[in-house]
């Protein structure tokens, strides 16, 4: 690999890994779940973890991924050019324009990149680490069907009590 490859590769892999966080965080942020029925999950993305971890619906799924590929754009779009570039050219598009130029030069403007081309990979990304995140609430969806825990003990044998 080129030193010029490996500097792309390099950055695109930091920069996707930095949206990904930056989804995450936001999904963590919205406090409202989509399906009331899950009423122990906190967030959306607790939410969409269990979908992922529960092999829920496709459609289910589908309106996930709406809403996860939006937050990825809006993020997509405060990225610098040559950084859209970057990520771009990692992907299956962007491999096959850089062999198809082969050895001739292109300035920015000529780069036919698109969020389109990269949201897939994107999605792919958050749910590799939704397929494994875990916390209490969906431990406790998963495992104790979403029971209410109080945050009281019994003062003789100090067991979890549970409504």
């Amino acid at each position: 690999m080129k030193l010029e490859e490996k500097i792309v590769s390099d950055l695109a892999f930091e920069l996707k890994r930095t949206l990904t966080k930056r989804v995450i965080d936001s999904l963590k942020k919205d406090l409202t779940p989509l399906e009331d029925e899950k009423s122990c999950l906190e967030s959306i993305w607790e939410e969409f973890c269990i979908s992922i971890q529960e092999q829920d619906s496709l459609y289910k799924e589908q309106d996930y991924k709406k809403h996860i590929i939006d937050l990825y754009h809006n993020i997509y779009n405060e990225l610098k050019l040559y950084e859209k570039i970057a990520i771009w050219l990692k992907t299956p598009d962007g491999v096959d324009w850089i062999y198809d130029k082969k050895d001739s030069s292109s300035d920015f403007e000529n780069v036919p990149f698109s969020f389109d081309s990269c949201k897939e990979g994107f999605f792919k990304d958050i749910y590799e680490v939704a397929k494994t995140f875990d916390n209490d609430n969906i431990y406790r969806y998963i495992y104790m069907g979403c029971e209410v825990f109080k945050e009281d003990y019994s003062e003789d044998d100090r067991e979890l009590v549970y409504e």
